[in-house]
């Protein structure tokens, strides 16, 4: 089986060099509007952030992961740590880099072309600038809730770990004609933040042990979510 593509570094910093239209600029003036009003009717449990807090403090770069249907409340819970927020080179992904912007993170364009560029390039900022990288390890598109390879050699690179990280909101919204059945807290929701006890460490860089480290990065991600939220994910095909 081939493994999964690198992911390759096409654009970071302002609107100008994420190559943003006039219209998506639009959009994400709008966008951030919008998340910044409904972000701060949200009613947030904290709690578990300070096991986030306490792995920054170490000050080792590691890759923050998360499946792709959580990554709205994201915008909210990275605010201004200096996140380097991970999104595919299409038109839809410069929408979300430039977002992520207006929050006070990094923006890194991503594809996945079969090259180790953009991965070593991805790996040097951080081991240069320090921070996280928050990646949706099903992303961009599928399948759903199987973690791909890309977020665990960016660990391995860097000689460290994913730390697994998701999101459990009441009410929400739950979009089930999108591949990723994205999750949307409505306005004035409860908000939990879940973080895993311990990280995913890959073994080495070879094909064989991320293997083994997406399966367990894909069970320890699924065992932050309510029994609801799995039993969901156990019902597709």
């Amino acid at each position: 089986m081939k493994p999964d593509a690198a992911p390759s570094l096409s654009g970071t910093g302002d609107g100008d060099s994420l190559g943003l239209s006039l219209r998506q600029r639009i959009v994400v003036f709008l966008a951030t509007t919008l998340l910044r009003l409904w972000g701060a009717s949200l009613r947030v449990d904290r709690a578990e952030i300070a096991r986030l807090d306490r792995v920054q403090a170490e000050g080792r770069p590691f890759v923050l992961a998360f499946w792709h249907e959580k990554y709205v409340p994201l915008f909210l819970f990275s605010r201004n740590r200096g996140a380097v927020i991970v999104a595919s080179r299409s038109p839809r992904g410069r929408v979300i880099a430039g977002i992520a912007q207006s929050y006070g993170n990094r923006a890194l364009l991503t594809q996945g072309d079969g090259h180790h560029e953009g991965l070593g390039r991805l790996v040097g900022t951080l081991s240069r600038d320090g921070g996280f990288a928050a990646i949706a390890v099903d992303g961009p598109l599928g399948p759903r809730r199987k973690a791909k390879s890309g977020a665990l050699r960016i660990a391995a690179g860097l000689g460290t770990f994913a730390l697994p990280v998701s999101f459990e909101a009441r009410p929400a919204l739950r979009l089930s004609r999108r591949w990723d059945h994205m999750e949307i807290p409505l306005p004035f929701s409860r908000v939990k933040v879940h973080v895993a006890e311990r990280p995913i460490s890959p073994a080495g860089t070879g094909n064989e042990a991320i293997r083994a480290a997406q399966a367990e990065l894909t069970q320890a991600l699924n065992a932050l979510d309510s029994e609801e939220a799995c039993a969901e994910t156990a019902r597709q095909p």
